[in-house]
C-alpha cells in the first residue's frame, strides 16, 4: 500500500517540479524521497490529530454557519448573558 501511495504521489507531480523539488526525475530515486519526505509526515500522530480537528471544524462550520460568525466569547455572551471579565 505504501508503494502504491508513493507511486500515485510521484505520478501526480509534474516532471519539472520533481526535478526542482526532489532533485531527480528518476522514478526509483524519487519514490524513496517521496516515501521519506512526504509519507512520513502523514504518519505523525499529532499532525493527523491536528488535521482531523481542522477538518471537523470546517465540516461543522458548513453545517452550522452561525458558529463561524462569532467567536467563543460572543457565543457565550449571547447564550448566558456573560459579560467580559
Amino acid at each position: 500500500m505504501k508503494l502504491t501511495a508513493e507511486e500515485a504521489i510521484w505520478e501526480a507531480i509534474p516532471s519539472t517540479i520533481r526535478r526542482v523539488y526532489f532533485g531527480t526525475d528518476d522514478k526509483e530515486e524519487g519514490l524513496a524521497v517521496v516515501g521519506e519526505m512526504l509519507l512520513k509526515v502523514v504518519q505523525d500522530k499529532e499532525i493527523n490529530k491536528h488535521l482531523l480537528y481542522n477538518l471537523l471544524d470546517l465540516i461543522v462550520g458548513k453545517l452550522i454557519p452561525e458558529l463561524t460568525e462569532d467567536g467563543p466569547a460572543e457565543l457565550r455572551r449571547g447564550r448566558v448573558g456573560v459579560v467580559n471579565r
